[in-house]
């Protein structure tokens, strides 16, 4: 098993099965570089308030008995304050 994605799989077990904001953007990252999602949906752009507009990108992932769903929540025009603009939502199932 991809050590990687083992260690993924131990911190969504220890958050409720769910990444979110900047650490979500990162297990996203490691899903991106480990596996090919199965399942695409563009759901196109959303305004979340305050001056926020973004692409929502549905993704999902399948690594042997778990299945990874990803909200990919993608800055239309992102601020770059020194943090990571990489942000979304991963949730973890046991297939």
């Amino acid at each position: 098993m991809n050590e990687e994605l083992q260690d993924l799989i131990d911190c969504l077990n220890n958050n409720d099965r769910r990444l979110d904001g900047e650490d979500g953007g990162a297990a996203i990252s490691t899903l991106a570089e480990h596996l090919m999602p199965v399942g695409v949906i563009n759901a196109g752009r959303i305004d979340y308030g305050v001056d926020g507009v973004c692409t929502l990108i549905v993704k999902v992932y399948n690594y042997k008995d778990w299945k990874f769903v990803v909200q990919d929540d993608q800055e239309v025009n992102p601020v770059h304050d020194g943090g990571t603009v990489y942000t979304g939502r991963v949730n973890l199932y046991s297939s």
